[in-house]
């Protein structure tokens, strides 16, 4: 097939997905391209027996009045996790799950921190270094320099790997948390960081964690079915270059072209950087910079009578200096946040393995 449309997006996943669904909501004709057999890149869910598994991402964040709107126009009813059990989060110490503290009696009686590390958060909340003017620091020595480097290594050490699968001394502060970068030039202390990196334009902004009934499958079903047929599957973006006036683009994916207005590039960033290469070499080469942490994800479930520990929160996390624990980055409660995932009388832990932090793990066997 030969045609024209409006935009040419390239790459399934969900930011692909929906950007076709708002460019279609605003009128433009809109063809995307998706390598593999199916749409949603990470994002699938699957039910085994009574269990609901979700093998790429565990639940999202509705930030916005923008994402509401996507989810009420889909007719995807979100599920709002359970704020009384999965509320708590732990980090392992010495074997140990130990409760993230959320105040200042909870920090000084938890076994998290030394002594010396406690009175060291508590200096820091009276007054700690602002950061260099114009010096992208990262979020562990961000951390280390409010807090000290105790309490960056175990409690934001481990907030950074469950956010971005990767330690903390190799997330750029700006990139992953622009707003804290930006009160961290001048503020006095860990508190007023905190309270200057608030959006002020979002007082009440929700935070809710949300999954759905059949998982965020759903939405990823609910987008494609919506988008219908200008959506190819198994169909990699083979080459991208401009036309002839220079004012659009002709894109081949699978076994057809298209010439476009404009195109989305929504893919992984090295495919991204082939795919601009030939159009765009400076941007390319910076895309081709940006690393990615993969993880695998392990699932298992036992009967709850097995295990000793209520699951009394969302899971927990494991810095990287706590012995033992290669290639494990942390543990999901899913029941315990979502009771419909896992069957009653049963207990299902969600292993994250890999990421930054152990990438060879991924090549090993599902039986290793």
């Amino acid at each position: 097939m030969s045609g024209r449309v409006d935009v040419m997006i390239a790459g399934g996943g969900v930011t692909g997905l929906v950007a076709a669904h708002r460019l279609r909501s605003l009128g433009c004709s809109v063809v995307l391209a998706e390598a593999s057999g199916r749409v949603g890149g990470v994002i699938r869910s699957e039910r085994v027996g009574d269990a609901l598994l979700e093998h790429g991402p565990f639940s999202v964040m509705v930030r916005s009045h923008e994402f509401r709107e996507l989810l009420r126009d889909l007719r995807v009813e979100p599920i709002e996790r359970d704020a009384g059990r999965g509320e708590r989060r732990y980090v392992q110490r010495d074997g140990r799950l130990c409760v993230v503290p959320t105040s200042v009696g909870g920090l000084l009686a938890s076994p998290l921190l030394t002594l010396a590390g406690k009175l060291r958060v508590i200096r820091g909340a009276a007054r700690s270094a602002p950061a260099m003017a114009h010096h992208d620091c990262t979020m562990f020595d961000a951390a280390a320099r409010r807090l000290g480097r105790e309490a960056a290594e175990r409690l934001i050490g481990p907030a950074c790997v469950g956010v971005f699968g990767s330690d903390s001394d190799r997330l750029s502060l700006r990139a992953c948390a622009p707003r804290l970068a930006e009160a961290d030039r001048s503020a006095r202390s860990w508190i007023s960081l905190l309270k200057m990196a608030r959006d002020p334009s979002k007082p009440n902004a929700s935070r809710a964690m949300v999954s759905f009934a059949g998982g965020l499958g759903s939405l990823v079903e609910a987008l494609h079915d919506r988008l219908g047929d200008a959506v190819r599957t198994s169909a990699p973006v083979h080459a991208l270059a401009r036309s002839a006036g220079g004012s659009r683009f002709n894109v081949s994916f699978g076994s057809e072209e298209v010439e476009a207005a404009a195109v989305l590039i929504a893919t992984e960033a090295a495919a991204a950087s082939d795919l601009l290469r030939p159009v765009a070499p400076d941007a390319s080469a910076e895309i081709a910079r940006i690393d990615h942490a993969d993880i695998g994800v392990v699932h298992l479930v036992f009967d709850e009578r097995d295990v000793r520990h209520p699951l009394d929160g969302f899971g927990y996390l494991v810095p990287r200096d706590e012995p033992g624990v290669e290639p494990v980055l942390g543990v999901i409660w899913p029941a315990s946040v979502f009771p419909r995932h896992a069957p009653v009388g049963t207990a299902t832990l969600r292993v994250m393995v890999g990421g930054g932090r152990w990438p060879a793990a991924l090549d090993l066997s599902d039986e290793a």
